[in-house]
């Protein structure tokens, strides 16, 4: 990029990280003149785009709407606009990423065609790695204030003082943005990892022009302007996800901007315009030359971390050494030279006098000359200034280790102990190696140690917010569940800003991790690395960071809020997890937790009163005449069942509620694990996670007959004695309470249906809803394919906890159409001796999107397979495919499902194909294959994790597949 207030401001955001910067450009004098304490940052350098021969991490290309185009022909900008993208694109490397910051508003000639120009050369090298980023109106010093733009047009007439003429509507929108938050947030983006977008936008939030420009007209009474009668069209870009900066053109910043330029007066600022003249002939027959006109900006990442500057350790100065080296030397000289002459006096002397008589022995010394001293001395302190920074790098490290056993232990005072003693050692050996990295011929050696100091010393900031953050978490839940008001909006903009500042350091970690990975001697760490697993624990972070935002309106910071517990039995699965045997009423105000109330079932279903019609399937299968709340979780998709209930209890126990949340056995013995072991004094039995399901099995079969209450009053003693043991739990049991309930938030254990629709919202976009929701593709040439497997047991025993099941799905993608196949794998370990306890009977559905062609549905052994009838279904904008399914003990069987058909992709063009396989809640894990096919001949690309078993075919196998899976084709 040229200079301009865009440009730089990017630059500086960019050295502050500690990237390596290279500007490419033609104009190098500006960036000098203009910014002139640039030219001493070992950090940046300037070069010709066409002598290029390093790869860079990131390329970003700003365009020469925001470059001051002074007496300049229209179409000559047009045309090295052209050449400029063309030869970039021709340069990028197969690892880059690109950014291409373009405007979002165009009204003018000039601003058309560059936009036309823009959009054929992106269009035509169009990559999965290539990013435009429209930039709104933006605003602030540095920046030219030209006429391409209406709201700079404004501030250029307040500068000069004089009236101004706005060539476009009044009623359109602008978008008035910070250049230096717009800057901030484009840096950010290049550590983020899900960017899946094409087209973004970032800018404040749109207003309309008269009214902003009348907000202005009231404190800048000197504003003259008029509106052009003719009203120039703005055209402006199509994004697919926006990004809003948060700070916002307040008229106190735009004091200070236009003050800015009153005080600069450099002409440089206020463009006086471009020759103007038609330039849509020169867009056609354009030929690649004048080399020296093309221009862009590289970066790459630097080693170095944001800290580096901050430590407070004294750094060695070298001249001081030197001068001392040169002093020293001087006064050895001397002394050396009167030693001579006081040797050459002594034989002298010793010639006239008579030798004394000579002692028998003679004691041998052994003293070290002045030399050897100094040689010795010198050694020493260069071993001594070696090792003591690789011993406290050492220690470091041995420090991250303890720190983070301490915390799982939730001893955070410790753990913030070892921590901090932990960044002040690595940002002691960071301060040492960085400057012994600048010694010449040997500085390369501590490069190395120089980057484990960075990341030892990143990693001690992330882990002492953590250890905050969950300080203020476990004060929280202790209060809450002791029944203490608590100040929600305090804790809740406290946790958020924690877990914010987290992600950011854990973002720019990760790109230094990224960066090094591959070298050595990282290589051999880098299966360690992996399992730290970085952008898991970002995707972590992000999600306690939106949990905690929604504190305040669960917890009932304005009133009193009611929540109904569904406790479900997944060893008797239905589609929403299990049956519903025992549920829970429990209320918040102001934090505190006010109402913890267990019921039976069978408590509701006996006060209900009237008929309600049930699903076909309840009826004839299940032989039930009537619905009841125990089956109203038929409908897979939670949302709509969780509203069922809520029905069901309203009308049964006169019970309004504010949300839904469902949990089964899963997370309840994953909650018996986080306590070791747990009572139930009502049945007099010890329950721990290796016995917990037998316990439950036996206690649940025990003098059972349909409609009995023995399971539900034994689940109801547990849920008792687990929330009484909570109340009481320590904080290392605590932590892995919550540890455990996010786990099984992501493996749909735990469910959440709120009435709010924009807390909703986020919990779904969390996954954490239970919604059956349809992916799509935000571009044409895509398609998201999906299915999801639902079983409900309706054999009225708990038959499930002895079904183990395994899927094979294949995907064979065509030009023509696109094939699938289901396998399933159903095993029973129940011995012959349970008789009808033992006995899986089940209603399978398979989940399909709408278009789809049902071609068969077979069931038999591993040898035979026979087509069964199914039921074909649209509900809920999907299509569901059924059939009764009976496993006797000790029994296998093999089920199959093929379908086609639907929408297709064009395989001669750019393109993506992605399956989405959603897991039933309430299943664990399970064996899962997945294999896709395409043509031969035919070069795609897909996710690391896929295996290539021969061209063309692409599989993927797990042995306990926990969460819903994705997979992603593009070519």
């Amino acid at each position: 990029s040229e200079y301009n207030g865009l440009s730089i401001s990017l630059v500086e955001k960019l050295l502050a990280n500690f990237f390596r910067v290279t500007v490419f450009c033609v104009k190098r004098e500006l960036w000098f003149n203009n910014a002139p304490y640039l030219k001493n940052n070992h950090l940046l350098s300037f070069d010709n785009l066409e002598k290029r021969d390093e790869v860079f991490d990131y390329s970003i290309f700003v365009s020469a709407f925001f470059d001051n185009l002074y007496q300049e022909k229209e179409k000559d900008i047009i045309l090295k606009e052209d050449l400029r993208i063309k030869s970039l694109l021709s340069s990028i490397k197969v690892r880059e990423k690109r950014f291409f910051l373009l405007p979002y508003f165009v009204f003018d000639s000039l601003g058309k065609s560059l936009t036309r120009v823009y959009e054929q050369n992106i269009k035509q090298s169009s990559s999965f790695e290539n990013l435009v980023i429209y930039l709104g109106n933006l605003i602030g010093p540095r920046i030219i204030l030209s006429n391409r733009d209406e709201l700079l047009m404004v501030l250029k007439s307040l500068v000069e003082d004089k009236k101004t003429e706005i060539p476009v509507i009044s009623s359109c929108q602008v978008r008035p943005s910070r250049v230096g938050s717009v800057s901030r947030k484009i840096v950010s983006l290049l550590f983020s990892s899900d960017l899946n977008y094409f087209r973004i936008i970032v800018s404040s939030p749109p207003v309309v022009l008269k009214k902003w420009i009348g907000e202005m007209e009231n404190e800048f009474q000197d504003l003259r302007y008029s509106f052009s009668s003719t009203g120039l069209k703005k055209v402006n870009g199509v994004f697919d996800k926006e990004i809003l900066i948060d700070e916002t053109v307040d008229f106190k910043f735009l004091k200070q901007t236009i003050n800015w330029f009153k005080d600069n007066k450099d002409i440089f600022y206020l463009e006086r315009g471009y020759l103007s003249g038609d330039s849509s002939v020169y867009l056609k027959n354009q030929v690649l030359d004048k080399k020296k006109d093309v221009v862009s900006l590289k970066i790459s990442e630097n080693f170095r971390p944001r800290k580096f500057l901050d430590f407070h350790f004294p750094i060695l100065n070298l001249e001081k050494i030197r001068t001392f080296f040169s002093q020293r030397k001087t006064r050895l000289g001397e002394k050396i030279k009167k030693t001579l002459l006081k040797k050459k006096e002594d034989r002298a002397s010793s010639k006239l006098k008579l030798a004394d008589k000579a002692p028998l022995f003679k004691k041998k010394e052994f003293n070290l000359s002045f030399m050897q001293k100094y040689i010795i001395f010198s050694l020493s302190a260069i071993l001594t200034l070696l090792f003591v920074p690789t011993i406290s790098l050492f220690l470091s490290i041995a420090s991250v280790y303890f720190g983070q056993r301490l915390l799982k232990n939730g001893s955070f005072s410790y753990a913030k102990h070892a921590f901090s003693f932990e960044r002040k050692l690595a940002d002691f050996s960071l301060s040492q190696f960085y400057f012994y990295s600048d010694t010449p011929f040997i500085g390369r050696l501590f490069v190395v140690p120089a980057k484990l100091a960075s990341i030892s010393s990143q990693i001690s900031e992330i882990a002492l917010l953590a250890i905050d953050g969950a300080q203020k978490t476990l004060s929280l839940v202790e209060k809450s569940f002791n029944g203490q008001e608590i100040p929600l909006n305090s804790y809740s903009q406290d946790l958020t800003l924690n877990f914010d500042s987290i992600y950011q350091k854990a973002s720019f970690l990760e790109g230094q991790l990224r960066e090094i990975k591959d070298s050595w001697p990282f290589a051999y760490l880098s299966p360690y690395i992996d399992k730290i697993d970085l952008p898991r624990r970002r995707e972590e972070i992000q999600a306690a960071k939106v949990a905690f935002s929604l504190i305040g309106k669960v917890l009932g910071e304005d009133r009193e809020k009611i929540y109904l517990l569904l406790l479900q039995n997944n060893m008797e699965l239905r589609p929403t997890g299990g049956f519903i045997g025992s549920f829970a009423i429990v209320g918040f105000n102001k934090g505190a937790m006010t109402k913890f109330e267990v019921y039976d079932v069978y408590d509701a279903d006996g006060q209900l009163k009237g008929y309600v019609e049930p699903p076909w399937q309840l009826k004839e299968y299940l032989n039930q005449p009537a619905w009841y709340l125990r089956d109203s979780n038929w409908d897979p998709d939670f949302s709509k069942s969780a509203q069922k209930a809520e029905w069901f209890l309203d009308k049964s126990m006169n019970i309004q509620v504010d949300g839904v949340i469902a949990v089964d056995l899963d997370f309840t013995r994953d909650l018996v694990g986080a306590f070791g072991s747990v009572y139930v004094a009502d049945f007099d039995k010890r329950i721990d996670p290796k016995n917990f399901y037998e316990i439950v099995q036996y206690e649940a079969e025990k003098n059972f007959f349909p409609g009995s209450r023995q399971k539900g009053n034994f689940l109801l003693a547990l849920s008792r004695t687990i929330f009484n043991d909570f109340k009481s739990a320590d904080k290392r049991q605590i932590v892995q309470i919550l540890e455990t309930s996010y786990q099984n938030l992501n493996k749909r254990h735990i469910q959440v249906f709120l009435h709010e629709a924009h807390l909703q919202e986020k919990i779904d976009n969390l996954g954490w809803s239970g919604v059956i929701r349809q992916p799509v593709c935000s571009f044409e040439n895509c398609l998201s394919d999906w299915a999801s497997l639902i079983e409900a047991n309706l054999g009225v025993n708990k038959a499930n906890y002895f079904i183990d099941r395994d899927l094979k799905l294949n995907v064979d993608v065509n030009q023509e159409t696109i094939k699938r196949s289901l396998e399933i794998n159903f095993v029973s370990k129940a011995q012959t001796f349970m008789g009808d306890k033992g006995k899986y009977k089940a209603y399978v559905r398979l989940l399909l999107p709408i278009g789809v062609e049902v071609k068969k549905v077979a069931l038999g052994d591993q040898r035979n397979l026979n087509t069964v009838d199914f039921k074909e279904e649209l509900l809920g904008g999907r299509k569901e495919v059924g059939f009764l399914l009976e496993l006797g003990p000790l029994e296998s069987k093999k089920v199959v499902f093929e379908w086609s058909g639907g929408k297709v992709v064009d395989l001669s063009k750019n393109g993506e194909y992605r399956f989405f396989l959603r897991k039933q809640a309430g299943i664990d894990g399970f064996p899962f294959s997945f294999e896709a096919n395409f043509p031969s001949n035919f070069v795609v690309g897909t996710d690391r994790l896929f295996h290539l078993t021969k061209r063309g075919s692409f599989t993927y196998n797990v042995q306990n597949l926990s969460e819903d899976f994705v997979s992603r084709f593009y070519w």
